[in-house]
């Protein structure tokens, strides 16, 4: 069995790249995920001190954070003043 059988690539980018992508600070997105608000995959660093890697997917984050009135989707209904 060859390695590209047995690699999956995932869509999933890191806390700083998602933090950047909607212009908040990676501590932001890190807090959201110690929260619980935001749903994480972590990968432990090796040796001692080393840092965990959080994995996030974009379309958790683009919910999360899109709180912007033209991230949110516009209905007719409303629009309507009655």
């Amino acid at each position: 069995m060859n390695n590209a059988a047995r690699l999956q690539e995932l869509d999933m980018e890191t806390a700083p790249h998602a933090g950047k992508r909607h212009g908040r600070a990676h501590t932001t997105v890190l807090r959201a995920i110690e929260l619980g608000r935001l749903p994480a995959y972590v990968v432990r660093g090796r040796g001692e001190g080393a840092r965990p890697l959080y994995l996030v997917r974009p379309g958790d984050v683009d919910r999360l954070f899109a709180s912007h009135i033209e991230d949110l989707p516009v209905t007719p209904r409303e629009l309507s003043l009655v």
